[in-house]
């Protein structure tokens, strides 16, 4: 189980900075 739960957690945090790097790309790409 705690193999899963870090896994799990890796993947939330691999998640997390995908989206932050996404959000953070299009933030850069808007004018305003």
């Amino acid at each position: 189980y705690e193999a899963l739960a870090w896994m799990c957690g890796g993947l939330g945090f691999f998640a997390g900075l995908a989206l932050l790097a996404v959000w953070n790309d299009k933030a850069s790409k808007i004018p305003f």
